[in-house]
């Protein structure tokens, strides 16, 4: 079946340049609580918000929501064997881009679900693009960029939350505009 969104979010994915920026922590801080936020969203709406599917954020969005959904489409597979070619991505980023792919692709869930509800890998992307990264820690945290933790609360939590930044231009280069100008803070937004 021919998925002209999929292809979309491939060519998106191998335009990437995997090379870290950490002065724009600041930015991927953010934008990963805003991924966390909208992916938090959808959980809630389909009755799974009171944990993170498999104990962290990193997890099958699509399996999560449906999990008869499957979607058989080789370019996903090929497009994290190029992706895992470049050398500069880790097992999180991996994941999420496999996640991203496959929700694309189901495209009649993922209508059907997110309907009404901001895009939730849009801010992950931008991160991405922005040259941001994330590790999962054991103890509950995602550590972006090696300077900063966020942690992961349940998505009932991060549902809840108000989105913090505006993911248009504008949003975004406040963000860069000040970048590394605030070494280790947490910006405007209580992690407790």
């Amino acid at each position: 079946m021919h998925c002209p969104e999929l292809e979309r979010a491939i060519v998106r994915l191998m335009r990437i340049n995997w090379n870290p920026k950490p002065e724009l922590f600041e930015l991927h801080l953010e934008l990963l609580r805003e991924h966390f936020r909208r992916l938090s969203l959808v959980l809630v709406r389909v009755g799974s918000g009171q944990y993170w599917p498999g104990g962290c954020p990193v997890f099958d969005l699509l399996r999560s929501v449906d999990s008869l959904a499957e979607v058989d489409d080789p370019r996903i597979e090929l497009c994290m064997t190029e992706l895992t070619s470049t050398g500069n991505i880790i097992w999180p980023q991996l994941q999420t881009c496999r996640s991203y792919l496959r929700w694309t692709a189901a495209s009649r869930v993922r209508d059907s679900v997110q309907r009404g509800l901001p895009e939730p890998y849009e801010p992950l992307l931008l991160m991405y693009e922005n040259g941001g990264w994330f590790a999962l820690a054991n103890d509950g945290r995602a550590d972006i960029d090696l300077r900063i933790s966020l942690s992961w609360h349940s998505p009932a939590w991060f549902a809840k939350q108000m989105p913090l930044i505006q993911l248009d231009e504008g949003g975004l280069e406040r963000y860069r505009s000040v970048a590394g100008s605030l070494p280790n803070s947490l910006g405007p937004f209580d992690d407790s």
